[in-house]
Order: structure tokens, then C-alpha cells, then sequence
């Protein structure tokens, strides 16, 4: 009955805007999901006239948030309106920008996971977190990857460890090894987002530790991770010198 009801005036005894639109909804619905309406709408925070104002938000994505809380589920959507050709990394095939489902919406599922902790519904999140660890391959490219680790850092917080944790595993599964190889970051990329290139220090080292232990007895490196050392020495030996890492980035991630 709910689902009916997503956008419906039928029934609606609550009006949200956000930005430039105007959304129709049912404080029964909203409330017993989200903690953020349930407040909202016991408080002062909504208006008189029924009306609760979101200025900070883009409505793109709070109207997938309502459809989420009558549905159960959203649509990602990209921003991928040119088809260039995108070499995916560990395919055998490049895939087109405009293929639908495929490239740029880990970026969507970021934002919608912001969502789900704004608006305090858990459910969006984790989601929101299952959509992207599902995604976030596809756009391991220079054309989408720093916007998406951009996203991801600066709309969580540290002790948030939902999507970050999926970023670091997935460039260590991933990063490029060898010294001839392009990555999908650069070291500009790496400066805007210091606590990224901090965690992949610290992931970078155990798999190193990891890589050591599987290796002891051995006179050569072997095995998917071998170049990883060199790589991720070369980035931090950058951010060292460049002071972009802190003290404590020093010690931790220095050999």
C-alpha cells in the first residue's frame, strides 16, 4: 500500500521542500523509519503549515530517499551523458560511459549513503552500502575514481568505516603494480584527500606484512600483490616529501 502512496497527495498530511521541488508525503510512513522525521515532526522544527523545509540537500537524491522509505529500494542513476570508450581495469573489454548499470554510480550510492545517515535510516544504508561494494569496480578509473573517494571522505566520518573500508579493500585488490602502469589516482588526487592516502598506507603495509609471511623462504616475489610495495613506496615517498602526510603519517607509513 505504501508504494502507491510515494509521491501521492492521497492521504498526504506532510509536505517536504527541498531545493526547487516540493514532495508530498505521510508522517505514518516517514517517521516510524527515520529518527530525523519522527524528531522533526514532534518538534518545532516543522512549520505550521505542515511543511518541513531541507535547504542543504540536492533533491535528486532525497527523492530516492522517499522512494526508499515507501519502497524499500532506489534508483541510481549517473551523470554519464557522452559514450567515450573506458578501458575497465581487470576486464577483457572496454565498456562505454552510457551503458546503463554499469559505470559511474558508486558515486550515487555514495551520496545515497549520506543520505541514509543524515536522515538517520539504517536500512538506506546499508542499501546504500551493498549497491556500492557492488559498483565501485566498475569506476576504478581516473575519470570517475577521485570524485568517488572525494565523495566518500568527505561526507563520512572517520569512525564511519562503511564505505571507506570498501574503497581501501577494493584499490588494494586492484592497484596497478607495475612501475609502467596507470593508475586511477595520481598524487594530486592523493593531496585533496589526505585520510584516504593514510588508510592506504596502513592497508598497503599489511598485505605487505601478509606478502612477507607467504614469501619467507622464497628469493623472489610472487603472486598478485609483489608490486605493491614498490607503488605504494613511490606515492609515499611524494606525500612525504611534499608534507602531505602529518607526523604521525611519517611514522606510521616511513620505511
Amino acid at each position: 500500500m505504501s508504494t502507491s502512496l510515494y509521491l501521492s497527495s492521497e492521504w498526504s498530511d506532510l509536505t517536504i521542500r527541498c531545493g526547487d521541488q516540493v514532495f508530498p508525503a505521510h508522517k505514518w510512513i516517514l517517521c516510524q523509519q527515520s529518527e530525523y522525521f519522527a524528531r522533526a515532526c514532534n518538534g518545532s522544527f516543522i512549520e505550521s503549515s505542515g511543511e518541513i523545509v531541507i535547504e542543504e540537500l540536492e533533491p535528486i537524491y532525497f527523492r530516492e530517499t522517499l522512494k526508499f522509505l515507501y519502497t524499500g529500494d532506489y534508483t541510481a542513476q549517473n551523470n554519464a551523458e557522452t559514450s567515450p570508450v573506458v578501458p575497465a581495469v581487470g576486464l577483457d573489454h572496454p565498456i562505454l560511459m552510457s551503458e546503463p548499470t554499469v559505470v559511474g554510480y558508486s558515486i550515487f550510492h555514495a551520496h545515497m549513503y549520506q543520505q541514509g545517515d543524515y536522515f538517520q535510516i539504517h536500512n538506506l544504508k546499508e542499501k546504500a552500502k551493498w549497491y556500492f561494494e557492488h559498483s565501485i569496480f566498475f569506476d576504478l578509473h581516473k575519470l570517475f575514481f577521485p570524485a568517488v573517494v572525494n565523495k566518500v571522505y568527505s561526507s563520512t566520518i572517520e569512525s564511519d568505516r562503511g564505505l571507506r573500508d570498501i574503497v581501501i579493500k577494493t584499490v588494494i585488490k586492484h592497484l596497478p603494480t607495475s612501475p609502467g602502469s596507470v593508475a586511477y589516482f595520481d598524487k594530486e588526487d592523493l593531496r585533496e584527500t589526505p585520510e584516504f592516502a593514510i588508510d592506504l598506507c596502513m592497508a598497503s603495509l599489511d598485505h605487505n606484512v601478509d606478502l612477507e609471511y607467504m614469501n619467507a623462504g622464497s628469493s623472489e616475489e610472487t603472486g598478485p600483490l609483489a608490486g605493491l610495495e614498490y607503488a605504494i613506496s613511490a606515492w609515499t615517498e611524494q606525500w612525504l616529501s611534499e608534507g602531505t602526510l602529518h607526523a604521525t603519517g611519517r611514522l606510521l607509513c616511513d620505511k
